[in-house]
């Protein structure tokens, strides 16, 4: 079953995503027993945990700033990326990334989000700011590997046919490392990339 999911986000202007998303958690973490929750971006969002329940809060890992090579190997990495944002994208770039790695998508249903993933084609879209509508929408993908899987490939299919010229420099660099040959390589149960995050991988 599922065990991860991503949130990378900044802890500034959209941290109204992450809180939605701690709303939820209660409702996901109960469909979801073994559910990780990594959370990468600037900031530590500790006074945020204070807004979870103790008994979830060993559910969150903040893992800091990432490099593009380490944002590449963590969106790989993971089972589902969760985009909450409640609004201001103008784009869609942290989809654009997440798809380049071929990553199961959650998102918010702002219409650039809506555009980037095709409709639906590419991501699943919850109605902004709505927690039982995004646990919904998460805990479906957790409990159906094939469901993911699917997505995964037409994210995949989907980054492909961006105009990556529009989408600028930073981000084309994580598409190119997303798309090299390199295998994720796993220890027991967990990939090696987040192993490597969380402090916990050994030379």
């Amino acid at each position: 079953g599922v065990q991860t999911c991503a949130l990378p986000i900044c802890f500034d202007e959209p941290r109204k995503g992450l809180e939605l998303l701690l709303r939820a958690l209660p409702l996901i973490a109960k469909a979801i027993p073994n559910l990780r929750i990594l959370i990468a971006g600037p900031g530590e969002g500790l006074d945020l945990m204070q807004s979870v329940p103790p008994n979830f809060r060993n559910k969150l890992v903040f893992l800091g700033r990432l490099s593009d090579a380490d944002k590449a190997s963590f969106l790989r990495s993971v089972d589902i990326y969760v985009a909450p944002n409640t609004g201001g994208e103008s784009f869609g770039i942290i989809l654009a990334e997440a798809m380049a790695a071929g990553a199961a998508i959650v998102a918010s249903d702002l219409p650039a989000f809506i555009s980037v993933l095709g409709g639906g084609k590419y991501g699943l879209t919850f109605e902004n700011e709505n927690e039982a509508d995004l646990a919904r929408q998460i805990i479906h993908l957790g409990q159906n590997p094939s469901k993911r899987n699917e997505l995964k490939q037409q994210a995949k299919e989907g980054a492909a046919k961006f105009d990556w010229s529009r989408v600028g420099p930073e981000v084309m660099n994580v598409y190119q490392i997303a798309r090299a040959d390199s295998e994720k390589v796993s220890v027991g149960n967990e990939p090696r990339s987040w192993l490597r995050f969380l402090g916990r991988e050994e030379n």
